[in-house]
């Protein structure tokens, strides 16, 4: 996984946005669950810091044909 972020919105300086990268859809479900059913975030980190979010969205997209990384790249790992 490869994560680019923090990035402030330009148009509303309280809004963060984040981009991770999985190699594919099923490693980004098995990350994700890891992740977010295991003990650290949920003892430790969501009790903390989703009080703090007024707002939480996320999307899945897909990279285009001929997509080129920061490094030009056609691989997002």
């Amino acid at each position: 996984m490869l994560v680019f972020g923090p990035m402030c919105d330009l148009a509303d300086p309280d809004v963060v946005h984040w981009m991770r990268a999985f190699a594919t859809l099923s490693d980004r479900e098995r990350i994700r669950d890891g992740f977010y059913d295991g003990p650290v975030w949920l003892k430790d980190v969501e009790p903390r810091v989703m009080p703090l979010i007024a707002h939480f969205e996320a999307s899945a997209v897909e990279t285009t044909e001929g997509f080129e990384t920061f490094s030009g790249s056609a691989s997002l790992l």
